[in-house]
């Protein structure tokens, strides 16, 4: 089996080449969704232990807003809440790894896959990555969040030259979708042929 590992920074299009593999029929995962079910499962108590009863919603989740609030105003607490939460996603991530050994190839979504390190569980890493005033006007537009808010998240985050120089393969999106599907398509007949 073929381990895929997509990365990037926010708004730079990751979603949109899970949305293209998933339509070309690969197998496709996503560590946010993994993350989002770790705080509501085996990596609740711990997180609420670290940041206090003030992220529970009236249903007794965490509310991912008031988590938002706290780790993106302070470096230190996002690093806090990295550590609690990406070993039980890593944990995940080789379960799923295990439980699907015929495929031949496997893509996972993961953000933050060099802060974690987890590159060395896979085979390639692709770095979908664009100029930093598409992603500002990317967050604004998609989650009404203000220019100021956009800039300290992409500030939070590894910087893009890193991420390029870190990743198997570097994907500039900042065209058309069109464009990116076909630069996707390209690097797996690469990679594949490979093999």
């Amino acid at each position: 089996m073929i381990k895929v590992a997509i990365t990037g920074g926010i708004a730079s299009g990751k979603s949109e080449v899970l949305t293209h593999l998933l339509l070309s029929n690969y197998v496709v995962f996503s560590s946010d969704s993994l993350a989002h079910d770790v705080l509501k499962n085996e990596g609740k108590e711990d997180v609420v232990k670290q940041f206090g009863l003030c992220i529970l919603g009236q249903d007794g989740q965490i509310d991912r807003k008031a988590l938002g609030k706290i780790v993106f105003n302070d470096l230190d607490k996002l690093n806090e809440l990295n550590q609690i939460v990406h070993p039980y996603v890593k944990v995940r991530i080789q379960k799923i790894i295990e439980a699907n050994p015929d495929l031949g190839i496997i893509f996972f979504e993961i953000p933050l896959l060099f802060e974690s390190h987890m590159e060395e569980m896979f085979d390639y890493t692709i770095n979908i990555y664009c100029d930093v005033d598409t992603q500002i006007e990317r967050i604004v537009k998609r989650d009404g969040k203000s220019v100021d808010e956009a800039l300290k998240i992409i500030a939070s985050q590894m910087p893009t030259l890193k991420r390029n120089s870190l990743a198997s393969f570097a994907v500039a999106n900042n065209g058309e979708v069109k464009e990116l599907y076909q630069k996707i398509d390209k690097i797996i007949d690469e990679i594949l042929s490979k093999e």
